[in-house]
């Protein structure tokens, strides 16, 4: 049978009547919805982003182990203006051609559009022949969290040359701006006047640091001796043994001692040498101070180079710069006096220290009496300065300036009283005469000592009684009414 019968056959058994066929179903139809148009997606806003420039090394030499600043400019966008924070790298470029990265890494931070920061041009690990490199290549690199990375020009660095030691010498009083021109002032230690020594001390050579070397104390003068003790001690020989000092060895304490008169002002100097290295690396000057003998004039006039003259003149009744016995006014004690002029060569002549008190003095020693008894006495100090009869400032030119020399004038004798007619004074004097000045604190000799003499009498005229003394003369006693270089007898009879 054939399909189409069959179908037939299958469509007709389904019920009575005419059987018919089945017809097509049509497929639904899906309408789409008409096409939306296309949405292009939002563009992605650029990131800002940082631009260095000019990466560049400070001014410094470069040098191994020294630190050297480095700079980088930046553009920066405004939104991202808080973020100023630079990133430096220092490298090392070796003769291998290695790159080595030298630590730490370091920040700077950007204002008005420059960063900078500092490294430490440490060593390369690198060595040649086991040996450090001379010198190295290096560069830097800078690098903003906005930015690219950029690389600077390179520099050279090297081995700092060695330092030199230095060495400071101290001088005990003297200011520091001041011992290389005042400088220190010694008096000779000379006919057992004790002048002190100046102390001066050699310090630790401690740049550079752990200096193993010596010192030399080295002087070329021969006015001064050195020595290693205030008093007594051993004289430095400065022979380049007894004078050099290991570093270890120091500080040392040293003394100055004024062995002769200086020329000039600070004439002399003390130098400190570093052995192998430089001459003179720290110094001082000296000078060392003496004055000649006085000489007293007891007759003839006044000097006309002292200054304190006229001073002298009015105190004498006759208005006269004549020296010698005569009368006294009483602008310093009236009476009948022996007028005298001491004076002294200084050396250095024109001295000149800032606030001495170089001076003339005078100790006495005498016995006054009326008739043949005591009345006053006095006796030499034990050890001057200061001298028991020194003249006040007025009767002293302390100055040497024209000609180096200082003066100092007196008229010892005796007072003028009221006494009954044919009443006799004597008097008897012993004086030392000499240069004093202030050193260290003390007051020290620096001149020898002159003696001389003054002795006379004299007596009342006036009748009952009255102050109209007569010297008596010729003297009454052999060798009275007599001045001079020299020493007298006290007693009244000169005897």
């Amino acid at each position: 049978m054939n399909p189409k019968a069959n179908e037939d056959i299958f469509v007709k058994s389904k019920g009575g009547g005419a059987g018919r066929s089945r017809k097509a179903v049509p497929e639904a139809v899906v309408e789409e919805d008409p096409p939306e148009a296309l949405v292009e997606p939002p563009k992605a806003k650029p990131e800002p982003t940082v631009t260095l420039s000019n990466p560049a090394w400070g001014g410094e030499k470069p040098l191994f182990n020294e630190k050297i600043s480095v700079s980088v400019q930046a553009v920066v966008p405004e939104e991202i203006a808080h973020l100023t924070r630079i990133e430096f790298k220092l490298i090392a470029l070796p003769p291998n051609g290695k790159r080595e990265d030298i630590r730490p890494v370091q920040s700077g931070h950007l204002a008005d559009g420059i960063a900078k920061a500092e490294f430490t041009l440490y060593i390369p690990q690198y060595r040649e022949d086991g040996k450090q490199p001379e010198e190295c290549k290096y560069i830097f690199t800078a690098k903003h969290s906005k930015s690219k990375e950029i690389e600077s020009p390179s520099v050279i660095a090297k081995a700092a040359a060695p330092k030199a030691p230095k060495v400071e010498v101290d001088v005990a009083g003297v200011a520091a701006a001041k011992k290389k021109t005042d400088g220190a002032l010694v008096v000779r230690n000379f006919d057992g006047n004790g002048a002190p020594r100046k102390k001066f001390t050699v310090k630790k050579v401690v740049d550079p640091a752990g200096f193993a070397g010596s010192v030399l104390v080295q002087c070329a003068s021969d006015k001064v001796k050195i020595f290693d003790a205030e008093k007594a001690g051993t004289q430095i020989q400065l022979d380049g043994s007894k004078n050099k000092f290991a570093n270890a060895s120091l500080p040392k304490d040293l003394w100055v001692e004024g062995f002769k008169a200086s020329d000039a002002m600070a004439d002399i100097e003390v130098s400190i040498d570093i052995v192998g290295g430089a001459a003179k690396a720290d110094s001082f000057k000296l000078t060392v101070l003496w004055v000649d003998k006085p000489t007293v004039a007891l007759a003839g006039a006044m000097s006309a180079d002292n200054d304190k003259r006229d001073d002298y003149k009015n105190w004498t009744k006759a208005g006269t710069y004549a020296l010698g016995l005569q009368d006294y006014n009483a602008n310093y004690g009236a009476r009948k006096g022996w007028g005298s002029e001491a004076s002294a060569k200084v050396h250095p002549a024109a001295f000149k220290f800032a606030g001495n008190d170089l001076k003339l003095e005078r100790d006495y020693y005498y016995r006054d009496y009326n008739g043949n008894a005591i009345m006053d006495k006095g006796d030499y100090t034990a050890n001057p300065p200061p001298g028991n009869d020194t003249g006040p400032a007025n009767a002293r030119d302390d100055n040497p300036d024209p000609n180096g020399i200082i003066y100092d004038w007196d008229a010892a004798g005796l007072g003028i009283p009221d006494k009954p007619k044919g009443t006799i004074l004597r008097t008897r004097n012993n004086f030392k005469a000499f240069a004093s000045i202030t050193v260290e604190g003390k007051s020290v000799r620096c001149s020898e000592v002159r003696e001389y003499r003054i002795r006379f009498s004299q007596q009342q005229t006036k009748d009952p009684h009255g102050a109209e003394w007569k010297v008596i003369n010729p003297p009454d006693l052999a060798g009275d009414n007599e001045a001079a270089h020299g020493t007298t007898n006290v007693t009244w009879d000169l005897k």
